[in-house]
């Protein structure tokens, strides 16, 4: 349908990718890891890998004060949505979070993209909306509330995390329009990542910030916050270059959201994620819904 544009290469290597670095969320909240800490180590290694070459590569001179702060803001609204990620993986299972979270973005983002990007779907893509509908009546029973930690606080943790991950893809999206430099993007999005997840670690342990850093922090978060960095971070960086080369914001966004079979997959063999036939079908047509959506 797309042919071998290099977009929609990209498109499918971020997927491939962004399963990886996704997987690593599962490691942390089943490790029980301080979410801010990860955050934070996961935003200067990231800090370590991209400035270099945004420094070299792209140069200041594509900077502007409107994509600073675009990418700045980005970055907040990205750190709020890794923030929720992790957590909702204290409450529910991924095989619950990830085809709902990933059918729910791309519906918010595609009508972003209809809105402010003068972006269109057609009568397949109305389809893929209702195919969708069918995901959330197939993963959501009376067991589940007892399976689950929480399963109502979870559902509602996947709703504002759907909405505020569609929220950053708009926004990164449109820092692509505005200059061509995906390693500044990276860079500065990071360090929103870090001013927000370093807030937020400095409130909570107000007493004292630097005994709670030396108390939690452990090779076992730097392992996770690198993961992060080089897959959810590569997954990004491929996105970004899908929008660069001509990807449509819906389109990548669905193309993109086909990294949850792999987490999904991986949980259930490296901790015995619950599984059914019900979730097995449910995951499947999340897939049909976002390929129709694309």
């Amino acid at each position: 349908m797309f042919g071998l544009e290099l977009w929609f290469i990209f498109a499918v290597l971020s997927a491939v990718v962004g399963g990886l670095g996704a997987f690593s969320n599962k490691i942390a909240a089943q490790r029980k890891y301080d979410t801010q800490l990860v955050l934070i180590i996961n935003s200067l290694t990231t800090l370590a890998v991209f400035m270099p070459p945004a420094l070299y590569l792209e140069g200041f001179s594509v900077l502007s004060t409107i994509f600073v702060g675009v990418v700045l803001l980005a970055g907040l609204v990205t750190s709020s949505s890794a923030f929720i990620k992790i957590q909702v993986l204290h409450y529910i299972d991924s095989a619950i979070f990830l085809p709902l979270f990933k059918v729910l973005g791309p519906l918010i983002v595609i009508f972003l993209g209809l809105i402010f990007f003068n972006e269109s779907f057609t009568v397949v893509e109305w389809t893929g909306l209702l195919v969708s509908l069918s995901v959330p009546l197939l993963l959501i029973s009376r067991i589940e509330h007892t399976r689950q930690n929480n399963l109502k606080l979870g559902l509602i943790l996947v709703v504002i995390c759907a909405i505020t991950s569609a929220i950053a893809a708009g926004l990164q999206k449109y820092a692509t329009d505005l200059q061509e430099a995906p390693f500044w993007i990276v860079t500065f999005i990071a360090v929103g990542i870090l001013i927000s997840s370093g807030i937020q670690y400095a409130f909570k342990n107000k007493n004292n910030v630097i005994a709670s850093f030396r108390e939690q922090y452990s090779h076992g978060v730097l392992m996770v916050a690198s993961l992060r960095t080089i897959f959810a971070g590569g997954g990004f960086f491929l996105t970004l270059l899908a929008f660069i080369y001509g990807g449509p914001l819906g389109i990548v966004y669905t193309i993109n959201s086909l990294y949850i079979l792999l987490p999904i997959v991986l949980a259930i063999i490296f901790y015995g994620e619950h599984w059914n036939i019900r979730k097995a079908i449910a995951i499947i047509l999340s897939v049909l819904a976002l390929a129709l959506l694309g």
